[in-house]
């Protein structure tokens, strides 16, 4: 009966411990595949998230482009405004000196 008993009990022994190791492998397995699926979530929102950033750069850059093309030719004018009327200062300065000699000329 004392064999028996000491059987019984290797044979559970041995059957827990394939048991163990069976589920061992088996959560060892299953966390890879819930790492894996979970790597795959944070890749896939990832390149969500920077196809989003590439858009709004993308949307920012011509807006930059449009507004230094607008802001070049604004500048371009009032270059040629100023450039006018600095003409216009110096014809101005020029007539002013004549009268002022010849307004001496009349008082004097």
């Amino acid at each position: 009966m004392e064999q028996q008993n000491i059987a019984i009990v290797i044979t559970a022994l041995i059957s827990g411990a394939f048991t163990y190791l069976a589920a061992k492998s088996q959560n060892k397995v299953t966390l890879e595949a819930e790492n894996v699926k979970n790597a795959t979530s944070l890749y896939e929102e990832y390149k969500e998230l920077n196809q989003q950033l590439k858009d709004k750069v993308d949307k920012l850059e011509k807006k930059i482009e449009e507004l230094e093309s607008k802001y070049a030719s604004e500048i371009e004018f009032y270059k040629g405004q100023i450039v006018k009327l600095e003409t216009k200062n110096e014809s101005l300065e020029k007539e002013n000196e004549v009268l002022r000699i010849e307004n001496a000329k009349l008082k004097g």
